[in-house]
């Protein structure tokens, strides 16, 4: 009897000496309540602390990297332009590759490469595309061509936010600055009385609105930026939010302190907004009302950082990011030739 009761683990044997001898009683075994102590408590809440910023981290980490990283990202680049679209970035447009070259050259061991289009009526008018995020030269077709069939010659040099490209497109417009300003020494140097304009779409157009911020020659006669965001800050939110259903917080901030560290840095400073007050040449900014990912509103602040005399906006009714001329060429257009006309005549 004593053996069995030995196999209840839950309670405790107790032997009772009653008047038909010895028996064995079976009472619950009293084990010591859990101490649920302040200091526990606080160290529990520092575990959870502490493992939601190590998981924030490696998110934060991770999307930095793949955003900015060789080829880019290709869940960036569906969420900011639709996968579609995104798809369409990759062709090569038939009248590009039947009328352009590519230049490659070399500027203090730093190697530059451009599509380059002469237009068949000798013209001393040139527009310098920049194309956008994830894309090629090759992509810049639509564009080209109205500015080709307005007598123009065409540079449309290959940004570090390339496919393909070996650099790192870190930092998207800003690593382009550098890209840019080669092209428009190349373009004064072969032709002293040239007259050039600077197209961009989404990144392409922050790095021609950062390039305007630069000391430029008289030559430079406007600047049109379509769908131009307003800093990387800026730019994580609606990206985190679309992509992966996040707030930016706290994701954006140790990116901005990872950028910061590894890159020296500072996310608020890399972007069109930071130099916009020191454009001094004329710039258009075109913007779709139903831009997600740049929101109006950024272009907005945008517009009104830059106070030079020259600026102007046109909102494009309905239209997404970067789709603007998709939506209504027409309108898109008129904007732009009424735009050009008045800094570089016919």
């Amino acid at each position: 009897m004593l053996e069995k009761a030995k196999t209840f683990v839950k309670y405790k044997t107790v032997k009772i000496d009653g008047k038909d001898g010895p028996t064995v009683a079976l009472y619950p075994r009293e084990f010591p309540k859990p101490m649920i102590t302040k200091k526990r408590v606080i160290l529990f809440i520092i575990a959870v602390v502490l493992v939601t910023i190590i998981a924030q981290s490696i998110f934060a980490v991770y999307v930095t990297e793949s955003i900015f990283s060789k080829n880019g990202s290709r869940k960036f680049i569906e969420t900011v332009y639709g996968e579609e679209f995104a798809k369409s970035l990759s062709k090569k447009d038939a009248f590009l590759e039947s009328k352009g070259e590519m230049l490659s050259l070399e500027s203090q061991n730093k190697a530059f490469s451009a599509l380059n289009i002469k237009n068949e009526n000798i013209s001393e008018s040139y527009v310098i595309l920049c194309h956008m995020y994830g894309a090629t030269p090759f992509s810049m077709g639509e564009y080209a061509k109205h500015f080709y069939d307005l007598g123009f010659n065409l540079l449309i040099p290959e940004l570090t936010t390339a496919k393909g490209n070996d650099e790192k497109s870190l930092f998207l417009s800003t690593a382009d600055t550098e890209n840019v300003l080669f092209w428009i020494d190349y373009i004064t140097k072969n032709n002293e009385r040239a007259k050039i304009i600077l197209f961009g779409v989404s990144t392409g157009g922050a790095t021609v609105c950062e390039v305007a911020g630069e000391k430029l020659p008289e030559n430079v006669k406007c600047v049109i930026a379509d769908s131009c965001y307003k800093s990387l800050w800026d730019l994580y939110e609606p990206y985190l939010e679309l992509a992966y259903e996040k707030s930016p917080f706290p994701v954006r901030n140790i990116a901005s302190l990872y950028c910061s560290i590894k890159y020296d840095v500072d996310l608020k400073e890399t972007g069109p907004y930071s130099v916009a007050r020191q454009i001094e040449k004329p710039i258009l900014f075109m913007h779709g009302e139903n831009d997600l990912i740049v929101p109006i509103n950024d272009n907005n602040d945008l517009y009104m950082e830059c106070e030079f005399k020259g600026r102007e906006q046109e909102v494009i009714s309905e239209a997404e990011h970067a789709r603007l001329v998709s939506k209504d060429a027409e309108k898109y257009w008129d904007y732009i030739d009424g735009f050009i006309l008045d800094y570089i005549g016919n």
